[in-house]
């Protein structure tokens, strides 16, 4: 048997439907204009209070409240300008904002770091003309000062006076001639002198002299994992008082019952201030200069701490001989 259809609703309650939809539309609208109008005013006053209650004020910072590695940067700007410009005054102006009554040690602090570091050699002259004319003095200063140049004027010494000749022969006034008597002369005895010793030879003097004062300086040792060769080694680099590769020098490597020898600028791929021994685990080398400077001992190759392989060493040594 078919099923009745459903009753279809009546006109009142059609009307009804229609006007509880309009009325649910018309809270939505409200609820949404009042959330608009509730958003705009917030931005108001939002903006309000930044632009006219407490708006922003420019200020800027002294580089005296600047962190240790800030002001080590600023002072490294400042030498990279002074070195383009030379306007000194300027320079001044910019360091004296870092309250700094220590500045010129400061600076020649920084360029001892920057020698170690392996900055570029222009950069570290820069920073050495801006410690020198802040009045810094140190062994590492005077590699860059200018050398003095010996010499000059040759100093005159006063010449002995002479005794004038007359001019014309005295006149005597007796026609006799009168024989003058001459007061005898006393032979004066030089004192005895006691000789003083000199040198042997000027050549022991300069060897001795060179033998005191060590011809290179080591600027730097790292221990570096080199996992990416197959054999570790210790690397060295050379440079001159300008910081240019030194080509030609010699350097020794010593260990127990063991020794030897290499010269920098022999490696084409590397600096003309390189060269390398290759070494072995778990002993211990030495490393010299032929001059007889200091020794760098203790460089033992070790197993690479996160990685398959052993450790090398990076020396950095720069000479104290200027060309």
């Amino acid at each position: 048997m078919a099923n009745d259809p459903s009753p279809s609703p009546s006109p009142t309650a059609r009307s009804e439907r229609r006007e509880r939809r309009r009325q649910e539309r018309r809270v939505i609208l409200s609820l949404s204009s009042l959330f608009a109008v509730a958003f705009t005013l917030s931005l108001i006053g939002a903006l309000y209070t930044a632009w006219i209650i407490y708006p922003l004020n420019d200020v800027t910072a002294s580089p005296a409240v600047l962190r240790a590695d800030y002001k080590a940067d600023y002072i490294y700007m400042i030498s990279q300008s002074y070195a383009q410009d030379g306007d000194w005054v300027q320079a001044q102006d910019r360091l004296n904002k870092l309250n700094d009554p220590n500045l010129a040690n400061t600076t020649l602090n920084l360029l001892e770091d920057a020698l170690r570091e392996g900055r570029p050699p222009e950069a570290i002259r820069n920073l050495a003309r801006l410690a020198e004319q802040l009045g810094a003095e140190g062994d590492t200063l005077a590699l860059f000062a200018p050398t003095p140049v010996l010499g000059g004027e040759p100093t005159v010494l006063p010449s002995p006076t002479a005794t004038a000749e007359p001019t014309s022969e005295p006149q005597l006034a007796d026609t006799e001639a009168v024989s003058p008597t001459i007061p005898p002369t006393a032979t004066p005895i030089p004192p005895t002198m006691t000789p003083t010793p000199l040198p042997e030879t000027a050549a022991e003097t300069a060897n001795e002299a060179e033998v005191a004062s060590p011809q290179f300086r080591l600027l730097s040792q790292r221990e570096i994992c080199q996992a990416d060769l197959s054999a570790p080694r210790i690397e060295i680099i050379i440079v001159d008082p300008n910081l240019d590769d030194l080509r030609g020098a010699e350097v020794f490597l010593e260990w127990e019952n063991g020794r030897d020898r290499a010269l920098t600028g022999f490696k084409p791929n590397n600096s003309a201030g390189y060269a390398d021994f290759t070494i072995e685990p778990d002993i211990s080398y030495t490393v010299s200069m032929s001059d007889g400077s200091a020794t760098t001992g203790g460089l033992q190759s070790t197993p690479c701490a996160n990685e398959d392989g052993f450790t090398g060493w990076v020396l950095r040594y720069q000479s104290l001989v200027t060309p």
